[in-house]
């Protein structure tokens, strides 16, 4: 049987079937080609928002520190500009994430690419972080212009609910800056300035807690504000001659109460021994004369302690929790904002002009005098003045935190209160009058410091009519020690007064602080050490921080000098007289205890003011041989003040001169 061949036909596909296929083909072509133009697009877009953001962010942290710098210094109008462009900045980026949803493929694509991964979360957080700043930066220039009228008109639930809202912003702030994933997703440079902001705001939130426990007491709170009248100065300020009991309840002034020192100071019963130079002028050491100390936290806690312990106050369970101290010309001030003040029952008007010397006049020689009333005047005045405040128009207002911040910066007013946060805050912010801790200095750096203060001896009220300027010439000698020339001139100018306590000599004990084991060898000036006063102090107490004090005393017979130690320092003090129209020069030269050599790199120099002191600072230093100052380009430094705050810190960097 023959196999049979079955031949089959192949058709060839038809015109239309080519057609079809070609139509496939271009458009499986298309639609790859716009996927490749889309896929193009985004990358581009992408790749343009990433450098975008990168150049953005920069710039929004840039202007966030901005911003930080002038709302940790309590300056809102600062902050203001800096956080409007943050602000703005922000939108625009925004914008440009949220077109054609490039933000939200960001998220997408970082799980491939982890250099897009972190545009969604930097750009969360820096608005958060922007939004809540701006509403931060607006409670704060509230209750700068605000606390004072809420406080004083009894509208203190207004300031709780407003400190409690700024509390609340403030733990939110902190929560987009603590953010672990925002930490990540930007540099370490940029980390690192996130982390300071971030601890800083943990500590400006535990403080309005603090401060709103403070203001919100279960029971009525006493606090102290003490009235130094600067023309008999003592080392924290002016004589404490009268003050002010301020009672505070639910975040308002609940009372004050003007009174004269020697009220608590007659239902005293301790006794107390007094520093040595005080015990010339006294033999009970009391509260009038217990701001003895040049650090102000450890004079007001001296006073506190002696005013708590006062009859007047422990019959009544009063307890004075803090203490702000307030020069004379801190009222005047507000005198010459608030307008002149008319007194018609002692045929006085009161301006900033004549407000010392009527009101000296008064408490040396008036009706009240006779009486035993002396600063009868001052509750006279008081409520006036306190009245006139509450009123104050914006224009008042402004011009009152210009002149509180200046008052603040020359150590006019001064604050203390027995909460360490508060306290820690106060000192952080430069208005708490302490004497600044010296760090031990490293081999790499030298630390230098100088304070002069003076305490009026039986010198009437001689310190309003004296200047005082301090000029203190440095330089390294060849051996490497740093050698200082000190020189005080004071200039009494009170001699053509006819009030018998602006004429009186200037009859100082002044006490001159240096870096610890700093040694002294040459003085001239001070006067000869007073004739020993024997007193019999067997049955008094002492207070520690004199007993510490003076257990580190030497006298140098030939300078006429004590040298003590006290508050981390070393101390030189002697008795310098200047009589009414003379002047007197008290010259001092002394060595630091740290030699330069070639390891060292950083200087510093502190010197602190004397509150009430009307003094003017000179500095030159000359830097060792074969070096200079980096921040000058000069091998001399200069410094110079007719009116120096309360610390002058200069820091600076040698480096060999090529």
């Amino acid at each position: 049987m023959k196999d049979e061949i079955k031949i089959v036909k192949i058709k060839r596909p038809g015109r239309k079937t080519k057609r079809l296929h070609r139509k496939r083909k271009i458009s499986i072509f298309i639609i790859c080609g716009v996927i490749l133009l889309i896929c193009i697009f985004y990358g581009w877009r992408l790749l343009t928002l990433r450098d975008f953001a990168a150049q953005s962010k920069t710039q929004i942290i840039s202007q966030l520190a901005e911003a930080r710098l002038a709302l940790s210094s309590l300056n809102p109008d600062g902050a203001t500009l800096p956080l409007s462009q943050v602000n703005a900045e922000l939108k625009t980026l925004n914008i440009e994430a949220e077109k054609y949803g490039v933000l939200k493929l960001a998220g997408w694509w970082g799980n491939v690419q982890d250099k897009f991964k972190a545009l969604p979360t930097i750009l969360q957080n820096l608005t958060g972080i922007s939004g809540v700043a701006i509403h931060v930066n607006e409670d704060i220039s509230y209750l700068k212009e605000h606390t004072v009228g809420l406080m004083m008109s009894g509208r203190g639930d207004e300031l709780l609910i407003k400190l409690g809202s700024l509390q609340d912003k403030l733990a939110r702030l902190n929560f987009y800056l603590a953010n672990a994933a925002f930490q990540q997703a930007v540099d370490a440079k940029t980390q690192t300035s996130l982390s300071k902001f971030s601890q800083e705001i943990g500590q400006a939130t535990k403080a309005l807690s603090s401060l709103r426990e403070f203001l919100n007491p279960v029971t009525p709170r006493h606090a102290l504000v003490m009235f130094q009248n600067e023309s008999e100065l003592r080392p924290a300020g002016g004589f404490l001659g009268s003050y002010a009991d301020i009672t505070i309840a639910h975040g308002a002034v609940a009372g004050i109460d003007v009174r004269d020192i020697y009220d608590p100071d007659g239902q005293l019963d301790i006794q107390m021994t007094p520093p040595r130079p005080l015990q010339r002028l006294t033999k009970d050491w009391e509260i009038r004369d217990a701001n003895w100390f040049f650090d102000f936290p450890a004079s007001a806690k001296q006073v506190l302690s002696f005013i708590n312990q006062s009859k007047m106050y422990t019959e009544h369970n009063i307890h004075f929790d803090g203490a702000m101290s307030v020069n004379t010309k801190v009222l005047a001030s507000i005198i010459g904002l608030v307008g002149p003040i008319e007194l018609p029952e002692y045929k006085l008007t009161i301006t900033p002009e004549t407000f010392m010397r009527e009101l000296q006049r008064e408490v040396e020689q008036g009706y009240n005098k006779k009486i035993n009333q002396p600063k009868k005047i001052l509750q006279a005045l008081a409520p006036i003045l306190l009245e006139r405040l509450k009123t104050r128009t914006p224009e008042q207002n402004q011009k009152l935190l210009e002149s509180v911040n200046y008052h603040l910066s020359r150590r006019d007013i001064q604050l203390y209160l027995d909460d360490p946060v508060l306290e820690a805050q106060f000192k952080e912010r430069n208005v708490a009058g302490e004497l600044l801790p010296l760090s031990k200095a490293s081999t790499s750096s030298i630390i230098d410091y100088l304070g002069v203060a003076t305490a009026n001896m039986a010198g009437g009220k001689s310190d309003y009519f004296t200047q005082q300027d301090i000029a203190l010439e440095s330089f390294f000698s060849a051996s490497g020690t740093l050698v200082s020339n000190l020189k005080i001139t004071r200039k009494h100018s009170g001699q053509n007064e006819t009030d018998w306590w602006y004429t009186a000599p200037n009859k100082t004990y002044t006490q001159i602080y240096l870096p610890l084991g700093s040694r002294i060898y040459n003085a001239t000036g001070t006067r000869p050490w007073p004739d020993p006063i024997t007193r019999d102090y067997s049955s008094y107490h002492t207070e520690p921080t004199v007993v510490e004090i003076e257990s580190s005393h030497r006298f140098f017979e030939d300078e006429q000098l004590d040298r003590f130690i006290a508050f981390g320092k070393t101390v030189f003090a002697g008795w310098i007289t200047t009589r009414a129209g003379a002047t007197s020069t008290f010259k001092m030269s002394y060595r630091n205890p740290k030699k330069f050599s070639a390891a060292v790199k950083n200087y510093e120099f502190i010197f602190e003011k004397q509150s009430g002191a009307n003094t003017s600072f000179s500095f030159s230093i000359t830097a060792p041989p074969g070096y200079k100052w980096q921040e000058t380009g000069s091998a001399n430094l200069k410094y110079e003040s007719a009116d120096p705050p309360g610390r002058v810190h200069i820091r600076q960097t040698l480096i060999p001169i090529r």
